[in-house]
């Protein structure tokens, strides 16, 4: 990682995409280059960015800004970091997915944010339903019952 000079305020007033790409990826402050995400419009660097990069603030980053929802399902399930994985939890909507993650993933927050995200009944009782998913269990039947009003 290079001190490129730039602090947050300097990178709000930057344009020039090449050059936030370049703060996005190498300059020393993980601030300095999540500001430098932010600004970013190209899906596919901001796809590229959170795949790739070794911090994972950048990566979240990223996450926030991506529109391709393959890319947000890949990183839910096998990104390596926790937080990448629930920031791209709470970009997902399909159902099907967000109970997969709910009864898999091994971070019991990846798994309540799913389960909070759930609107589908029938996937909420299955979850409910089960005895091996501990909390889970209890958190899909609470979203249940407010879901049933």
């Amino acid at each position: 990682m290079e001190n490129m000079g730039f602090g947050v305020k300097d990178v709000e007033r930057i344009t020039d995409q090449a050059v936030l790409q370049r703060i996005a990826r190498t300059d020393r402050h993980s601030d300095v280059r999540v500001a430098a995400v932010w600004r970013i419009n190209d899906q596919a660097v901001l796809e590229r960015i959170a795949t790739t990069h070794n911090d994972a603030n950048v990566s979240v980053a990223a996450i926030m800004r991506i529109t391709n929802k393959a890319v947000l399902r890949l990183r839910a399930f096998v990104d390596a970091s926790y937080s990448v994985r629930l920031a791209a939890v709470l970009r997902i909507t399909d159902q099907a997915v967000l109970g997969l993650i709910a009864e898999g993933d091994e971070c019991e927050c990846v798994q309540e944010a799913a389960v909070g995200r759930l609107t589908d009944q029938t996937v909420l009782e299955l979850i409910a339903g089960r005895d091996d998913y501990g909390f889970v269990n209890a958190i899909a039947a609470g979203r249940l019952d407010r879901l049933r009003g």
